[in-house]
């Protein structure tokens, strides 16, 4: 037996007259600084992930690729992306804007490529909060300061006196640190392996803390 389904004459009026709206947004951003040490990155990346590399020369360039898809059967305002770069005596603020929207009906976004990807010297001072995007650094000297909600952090081969990472249901994975180390979760992991640790402390609510191979 077929089944048929009628939608209400409202909605059905509704979508149309309004029209659906789907539409692709693509963007890219590409900035470098002059830094020397003692230099800070403040970076606030939202929802999107982000690699961070050493390299021999004493530049930040930082890159940023967006793309995201987004539907709306209804009214409202354009999506938008964008990304505000500034300096301010020794830190430089990089700050990523995904456009807030008003719309009457239906609306979603999908996110397909949202990344941040960093090089710089090593002793550049790092001071990184997020939200869903998870970050890479591996190789880095100078102190770090990462906080984010629901992304992963992922440390490798630093040799930093001081690393504070939080995360609230993301995980935290350390391997190869040396210098003093601060990780707290809530519902996340952590797992610290071979490291030399010099002091700090390691916490988790709900999730679990593994330390392997550590000194």
């Amino acid at each position: 037996m077929r089944i048929t389904r009628v939608a209400p004459l409202g909605l059905c009026l509704f979508v149309a007259a309004a029209g659906l709206a789907a539409e692709e947004i693509e963007r890219d951003f590409q900035r470098t600084f002059d830094v020397e040490p003692g230099h800070r990155l403040r970076l606030e990346h939202g929802d999107g992930d982000v690699v961070i590399e050493p390299w021999d020369q004493d530049k930040l360039d930082v890159q940023v690729r967006y793309r995201a898809e987004y539907t709306r059967v209804g009214v409202g305002n354009k999506v938008d992306f964008d990304v505000e770069f500034r300096q301010s005596g020794s830190t430089v603020h990089v700050i990523g804007r995904e456009g807030t929207t008003w719309s009457i009906g239906f609306f979603s976004r999908q996110e397909m490529e949202y990344l941040y990807t960093v090089r710089a010297p090593a002793y550049l001072l790092l001071d990184i909060e997020g939200e869903d995007g998870d970050v890479e650094i591996t190789g880095w000297r100078g102190e770090i300061e990462l906080s984010t909600e629901d992304g992963d952090v992922e440390l490798a081969e630093i040799r930093a006196p001081r690393a504070e990472l939080s995360a609230e249901d993301g995980d935290i994975e350390v391997e190869g640190f040396e210098g003093e180390l601060v990780a707290v979760t809530e519902d996340g992991y952590i797992n610290v392996s071979e490291c030399a640790i010099s002091g700090g402390r390691v916490r988790g609510e709900d999730g679990d803390v593994t330390l392997s191979r550590c000194q």
